[in-house]
């Protein structure tokens, strides 16, 4: 059986990540976050995409981005 796709809204993923609206836009904008899929005007991303991209992120401790 194939794994379901979890895809998570905006809101969803603002309280996944700890992160705000303009933050993840932000990232967006700069190719750092993760993009969505784009169904009937609403952003969704898929949960596997948002867990892989913290996981890179916690192996990055101790860096910092500079804009």
């Amino acid at each position: 059986m194939e794994p379901t796709l979890k895809c998570l809204r905006f809101d969803e993923v603002i309280q996944e990540t700890g992160l705000s609206r303009s933050t993840i836009n932000r990232h967006r904008v700069s190719g750092a976050f993760p993009e969505p899929l784009r169904v009937g005007g609403v952003l969704l991303w898929r949960q596997a995409d948002l867990v892989e991209w913290l996981d890179n992120l916690s192996g990055q401790t101790g860096e910092v981005a500079h804009d």
